[in-house]
């Protein structure tokens, strides 16, 4: 297998930008590939991706996909997402902590924003927790004139993620805690959708109030992160 990645990994350096050569000794690379075998029996890569393993606390693993690469007579025929999800597959049979993604092109992350929504839809807890809430919600709200912002604020505070549902989330599918509030989101609004949310403006600015609470809180840990840090000047 090595040998092998060692002849694909200069075809990454030709169609992945800023891609880097991996340290092949690192016993903690793996690599998944894809091949199309013909009549014959004869097999041709159709891509390949590259993750490695690293330590999850207390005494798990997690999987970062690196660099994932079709090769261009393969593209536009979801061969990428087999690729993804067959990383997915791996993580629940290994019983790996979750699946993450090294800086994602725009790309990679909208393959894996549709791979997990396909996998929340498969997470009964998930799934009930939503039709739960938003159908509570869209029963209790009040349609009347009145401070819009306020009731919005009300209904949003009955659509935002059950505690502990992150976790069993992240154990049932292997999904990132972050990215499980994206997938609720979409469940939220593919039932909210059902029950009218796009013809009522209190419904709608309440969901929008909800993402953006997500956007904040994730700024707000960017941010948080890059306190405190500094350049250091080593010519010195």
């Amino acid at each position: 297998v090595r040998e092998w990645h060692q002849r694909l990994e200069p075809l990454s350096l030709f169609y992945i930008d800023g891609a880097s050569a991996i340290d092949s000794e690192d016993d903690r690379w793996e690599m998944v590939a894809l091949l199309e075998i013909d009549s014959k029996g004869v097999p041709t890569t159709v891509g390949y991706l590259t993750m490695y393993k690293f330590f999850g606390w207390p005494d798990s693993t997690r999987l970062r996909i690196s660099q994932v690469l079709v090769l261009p007579p393969f593209q536009k025929k979801g061969h990428g997402t087999r690729l993804i999800e067959a990383v997915y597959k791996l993580a629940v049979d290994t019983q790996c902590m979750d699946v993450t993604i090294e800086d994602p092109t725009e790309n990679i992350q909208r393959l894996r924003d549709q791979i997990e929504l396909k996998l929340g839809l498969q997470c009964a807890p998930l799934v009930n927790a939503v039709l739960r809430q938003v159908t509570e919600t869209a029963s209790k709200t009040c349609e009347v004139p009145g401070d819009l912002e306020i009731e919005a604020k009300k209904v949003m505070k009955g659509l935002v993620m059950p505690a502990g549902l992150q976790q069993i989330c992240r154990e049932k599918c292997k999904i990132t805690k972050g990215q499980v509030l994206k997938c609720w989101e979409a469940l939220v609004f593919m039932a909210g959708k059902m029950h009218g949310y796009d013809k009522s403006a209190i419904k709608a600015d309440a969901f929008k109030r909800l993402v953006f609470r997500r956007l904040k809180s994730a700024q707000k840990s960017v941010q948080s992160r890059a306190e405190g840090k500094t350049v250091l000047d080593t010519e010195r």
